[in-house]
């Protein structure tokens, strides 16, 4: 019974999703990025998301930003996070003109141009708008195997997996993704992940606004080995309105060299480095544009042994001397080993 009822009820929101992508399809642009925006506060009125939202700011930027300040933010990111899902829906719009949506600079776009025989990267995160990434980079001809997780309504997740292959791209599924990782580099293919949520294994913390952060690491021992330029992107959206700033950003060739040290070592060395300059890109835009994080999942959810929580009664501000416990193995990103 309980199958048949959950089964049901992950119809009844896929069949209830495709008639809000249906009636958005009618809609211009602007008056569809519109309703994303009432949608967005709305969600934020409803959701207690909204609370952990507020807790990651306190964490992230302290007193240093006002209480109103981080209401603001808050329901800019909602806003931001429903407008994200109206261009998935939206982008075969303009599945034609790139320079419709998107501007890149000089220097960032010539890290696309260059020849990749050996296979390429990209690193994405929650900030900005990542699917547009997606979707720019297939615009020119990159057909990208992104890794995702799967949905737990299976019939939304194959709706996305649809529409993302529409472009020419492939999935990768999360489970056995690293050794599907390497396949693909070795064919000279672009790979894609995001891999900046918390990590609950608890193994590898790295400083992420000052704060211990539990972060995965298995990504980057794959990435430290390979010759396949590691990129960051991710799309800013400009001002609200129906454009686009293309961030690229070179990851891989300032990675240590590190001679004499054996191979395992190597790696592991190569791979701290790799995922302390990803979260520093994702620091510097989100400290720039705070609207366009997901400021909705609890980042910092794991915590080393000994480290109080940090999301307990969401209701009050958050005691700022729970942030002051900081151990020189968490920031340095060494291994701290869970109880």
């Amino acid at each position: 019974m309980k199958i048949l009822t959950r089964a049901l009820g992950n119809l009844l929101a896929y069949a209830a999703l495709k008639l809000l992508l249906a009636l958005t399809t009618l809609l211009p642009t602007a008056m569809a990025l519109s309703l994303a925006r009432l949608l967005g506060r709305i969600f934020c009125a409803m959701s207690r998301r909204r609370k952990i939202a507020m807790r990651n700011l306190d964490i992230a930027f302290r007193d240093k930003i006002t209480l109103k300040s981080k209401q603001l933010i808050v329901l800019r990111s909602f806003e931001h996070f429903m407008g994200s899902v109206l261009w998935f829906v939206l982008r075969d719009r303009y599945a034609r003109d790139v320079d419709t949506l998107f501007e890149i600079s000089p220097v960032e776009d010539s890290l696309l141009r260059s020849s990749h025989p050996g296979g390429l990267v990209f690193l994405s995160a929650h900030v900005g708008d990542w699917e547009m990434a997606h979707h720019y980079l297939a615009l020119r001809g990159i057909h990208v195997a992104v890794v995702t997780r799967r949905i737990a309504n299976p019939f939304i997740d194959r709706e996305v997996a649809r529409r993302r292959a529409h472009q020419g791209a492939r999935t990768i599924a999360k489970e056995g993704a690293l050794m599907a990782l390497r396949q693909a580099l070795r064919r000279g293919e672009a790979v894609g992940l995001l891999a900046d949520q918390n990590c609950p294994a608890r193994k590898r913390f790295f400083d992420f606004f000052g704060t211990p952060a539990s972060s995965h690491t298995d990504f980057a021992r794959v990435l430290a080995r390979t010759t396949a330029p590691i990129l960051f992107i991710t799309c800013m959206r400009k001002d609200r309105d129906s454009r686009f700033q293309v961030v690229v950003r070179d990851l891989g060739s300032n990675l240590p060299a590190t001679p004499g040290l054996t191979s395992p070592r190597r790696a592991r060395v190569r791979a701290d480095a790799l995922v302390r300059d990803y979260l520093k890109v994702i620091e510097e835009l989100t400290r720039s544009h705070p609207e366009q994080y997901l400021w909705l999942h609890r980042r910092w959810k794991s915590r080393p042994t000994g480290a109080p929580w940090l999301y307990h009664d969401l209701e009050r501000p958050l005691n700022r001397a729970l942030l002051d416990w900081k151990p020189t193995d968490a920031i340095q990103g060494k291994s701290v080993d869970p109880p």
